[in-house]
């Protein structure tokens, strides 16, 4: 990693909530964010404002994570006790679709392709199945529940058509191409406990967490950058050619030619989840939203 500032300065700025932001999301360059007690925040107008203040159901469950259709008109959200359901960005209208085909489990991460409409989303929980669920005719229709085969809790997944990828927390990568069979990458004795993970879909990039030690892997299982001894890594956000982590004590990392540039965010919140919507953003605990005050560089720039 090198000592080399960011280019792109990350600035923390007001939020209208106090719990803890677990993901964002990128809807169409807009960011949303979600979090405890089922709060879910947009950006409109240079402001964050509240979506939702008590989830989907209207029952305080947290939502742990969120994922936008390719057009960026409907944002995906998920959580506890089987919490889902939709924002629409363009009537600002939620839907409550919570334990799907009966699953009440804790959804931990999710992933949609395609558009509203006719998109697939993919549900991970923390009981280690994947849910993969089509809108249908008017309520979404489970279309089959899978299970990676090392069973263990899924703690980042991302998609691409009906190829997905998720990452379990004993350090397995494990990939699909049919949402039924699965194949699996062993990320090592060193990662073997993965205790946090994103991943995002555009290279089929994940960034992985053991015991304080990340780095960011391929679903092929090869290291993509240098790992970053000491530092926790919790999500990653990546368009295909620009990936950025986030982590603990304020931590954005921002990959280069030569290995990691590293965010002055003046902040020690931990951050959970990151997006290069426009401006691109990072959340985290205490309702901690950062945002890019210029555009993210892509990595051939330095």
């Amino acid at each position: 990693m090198t000592d080399q500032p960011d280019s792109a300065a990350w600035r923390r700025v007001d939020t209208p909530v106090d719990e803890t932001l677990y993901d964002a999301a990128d809807a169409g360059g807009t960011p949303v964010a979600v979090g405890g007690g089922g709060t879910a925040l947009r950006r409109a107008d240079g402001d964050w404002h509240a979506v939702l203040e008590d989830g989907v159901a209207a029952n305080g469950y947290a939502l742990c994570a969120a994922d936008a259709t390719d057009a960026g008109d409907r944002v995906w959200v998920a959580g506890e006790s089987g919490a889902f359901g939709t924002y629409e960005l363009g009537g600002a209208r939620t839907h409550d679709y919570s334990a799907p085909g009966g699953n009440t489990t804790t959804f931990v991460a999710v992933a949609a392709v395609g558009d509203a409409g006719s998109e697939t989303v993919f549900v991970g929980d923390d009981d280690g199945a994947v849910t993969v669920i089509t809108p249908g005719g008017g309520s979404p229709t489970v279309d089959r529940t899978t299970r990676p085969p090392n069973g263990d809790e899924i703690v980042g997944i991302g998609a691409r058509g009906d190829d997905a990828v998720v990452v379990t927390g004993d350090g397995f990568l494990c990939r699909t191409a049919d949402g039924r069979d699965w194949s699996t990458t062993d990320l090592g004795t060193a990662l073997e406990t993965t205790v946090a993970a994103g991943a995002a879909a555009a290279d089929r990039t994940v960034a992985v967490s053991h015991e304080g030690d990340g780095c960011v892997v391929t679903a092929a299982g090869d290291v993509l950058l240098d790992s970053l001894a000491g530092t926790d890594v919790s999500d990653v956000a990546t368009d295909g050619a620009e990936v950025v982590t986030v982590g603990g004590s304020g931590g954005v990392y921002r990959r280069t030619l030569d290995g990691y540039v590293v965010a002055d965010t003046a902040t020690d919140a931990t951050l959970h989840g990151v997006a290069l919507s426009d401006p691109a953003v990072a959340v985290g605990s205490s309702g901690t939203v950062l945002e890019a005050t210029n555009a993210v560089p892509l990595a051939s720039d330095n």
